[in-house]
Parts: C-alpha cells; structure tokens; sequence
C-alpha cells in the first residue's frame, strides 16, 4: 500500500467523515466531560496544522492534527480507518505532524488520549512519547491518559550513528566528559574512565542502537540503546557481556548519552532518550536498565529512572568512578 502525506484543510466531505468516524468509536466509549475532541470549526484556526494520508487511489485513509500552543503541539484527531490500521499510517501521519510543527518552531509535543485506546497508547509510546500529568486547561480524569514528547530545537537533527561516525563520536565524548562532566568529577576519575568505562562501543553502531545529533554538520550529542547484556563501557573494556536479552524478561540497556558542552540544557538529552526508548519499545522491551553518571541521573529521574545505591567503578589503581545503577519498568495499561 503507498500513503502519501499532504497538508490540507480539515473541511472536506471525505475528512469530515473520517472525523464521524473517530467520534462513532470513540464517545460510547466515555462520559462526555472525558471527551476532548474539536469540533470542524477549531480545526480550521491558523494555529492548527492538519494532515490528510491517502492512499494510492487518491482515497483519504487517515488523518491527525496538532495544535500550535504558547510552548508545545497538541496533537488531536489522530484516526486511521479500520483496513490500514497495522500499516504504518498512524506512525506516518504522527511523523509528519511532528515535522510540520517543528518546521514552526515546536520543542514540545503533547497529548491526551483515553486509557480504553491501548493500540493508540502503544503507538505513541513506540513513537517515544511517555505519560505525564494534565496540561493546558486539562484536569486530572481517570478517563484520560496524557503523554509528552521532546522534540529538537530548530538545525538540529537525529540519526542513526554509523561506524564511520566513530572517531567523531570518540572526540565528543573525551570533551562532554571533561567539560560537562567536571562538576560532578575529578578531573583523574574522568581521565580513568575514558580509559574504559568512557567510550566509543562498535558493538552500538553495528546493531544501529545508537543515535547521534548534528548542528551545522557536526555531531554534538549522542546516545542509545541495547538489546544485549552489556551495560556500559567502551571496546576497550575486557568484560564485556555480548550476549543478545530476551525482550519478554530482559530490560533493555540504556548506553552512553553525552552532550557537547556548547549544545547542553536544550533538550538533546530528552530526544535521544526517548528515540532509545521507542526503538526498545518497538523490539517488545517494555522495561530498561542503566549505569548512570551522577551528571546524567536527574535527565532520567526526570524520566521516570529510580536509582539505587551507587556503586564505585574502579577507573585506576588508586581511582574509582560513582556509578547509579538506575531501571525503569514500563506502566501498564489501565
């Protein structure tokens, strides 16, 4: 099947039925103060941005919106009809809401969704999004379930990282560590761990688990995931655990996040956590595992990580590195 993705306006007999056909399945499902939907006329303000998936007869399949509000989109009239569900067109309209919006300037995309909808839940969390409190003129309903995902500031992209990208990645780690990571370590720890515990891992790269951002042509963050055993550490550890998890009981491994010291407290972090997240997600992991810096845990506190004890890694022969060994375990649907 061939989708194709335009902008167009919501006020066309074929959209307007697809809507009717959104609010037909979707308000037996609630009392009416839990339902959030706009009406045709809101669709049509300046500030919407609104998609149309057709097929290749020209057949429109699906369609989403987001709403440009004062610091986030709001994505809203997300619906596929019943034959293409499963084929990518919610993934494909989601994508392309979210480029639109950050062409005008979006960091921030939120939503709000009924906890009866577990495939609609299932593909944002696949697509990174994660849960969070009301937003907006919301208020707390236990009808409705709310999510939020950060974007890229404007320049910046997201990519998978390739194994010709190693000696650059090498580089922004050695000066994130030394310059971002200074505050919260001597500088002979930071030197001890870029020895091992610091470092490119190949292994990333070849399973395209790793994610890298540019600016400008340069890399100035990176960071990823992993469906095998190892938990941290470069090539140049020597006990490292290249045996592949088990998706249904394994967590997946949270790896190496390290933001250039120009490009930090703009969100890059959050992006690529959620890439990692939703690329685990996708693979059936539903909970993860990490070895934290004390620099990197209040990002995943933030995400929902709790640590426990640290530990001390030793980095030299008379130098140790703290370490938070910290997981995550997806929330099931109500």
């Amino acid at each position: 099947m061939q989708i194709t993705l335009r902008q167009e306006a919501a006020n066309q007999p074929e959209v307007i039925s697809l809507i009717e056909a959104l609010d037909a399945y979707q308000k037996p499902l609630y009392p009416a103060e839990s339902h959030h939907g706009i009406d045709l006329s809101a669709l049509s303000k300046p500030n919407v941005l609104f998609v149309v998936a057709r097929n290749e007869h020209g057949t429109a399949v699906g369609c989403g919106a987001i709403v440009l509000e004062d610091g986030y989109g709001e994505l809203k009239r997300m619906y596929a009809v019943p034959e293409v569900r499963g084929r990518g067109v919610g993934r494909a309209t989601l994508g392309a809401l979210e480029q639109l919006a950050a062409n005008a300037g979006t960091v921030v995309y939120r939503l709000e969704t009924g906890y009866l909808q577990p495939d609609a839940i299932a593909l944002y969390e696949r697509c990174g999004y994660r849960r969070r409190g009301p937003f907006g003129d919301y208020t707390d309903d236990p009808n409705s379930v709310f999510m939020e995902k950060p974007g890229l500031p404007p320049g910046y992209q997201l990519r998978l990282a390739q194994l010709s990208d190693a000696e650059e990645i090498s580089f922004l780690i050695g000066r994130s560590a030394r310059e971002v990571g200074i505050q919260d370590y001597t500088s002979a720890s930071i030197e001890g761990a870029l020895m091992g515990a610091f470092g490119v891992d190949t292994q990333l790269l070849r399973d395209q688990t790793y994610f890298v951002v540019e600016f400008q042509g340069a890399l100035v963050a990176a960071g990823g995931w992993s469906r095998r055993r190892t938990l941290f550490g470069s090539d140049a550890r020597s006990d490292r655990e290249p045996g592949l998890l088990n998706s249904t009981v394994d967590s997946a491994r949270i790896r190496a996040f390290f933001v250039h010291p120009e490009h930090a407290r703009l969100g890059l972090g959050s992006a690529l956590l959620c890439a990692s997240e939703a690329a685990a997600r996708a693979e059936g992991f539903s909970s993860f595992q990490m070895m934290a810096t004390r620099t990197g845990r209040p990002l995943y506190q933030r995400f929902g990580y709790t640590s426990d004890k640290p530990i001390h890694h030793p980095v030299g022969e008379h130098t140790t590195i703290e370490f938070f060994p910290m997981s995550k375990q997806d929330p099931a649907l109500r």
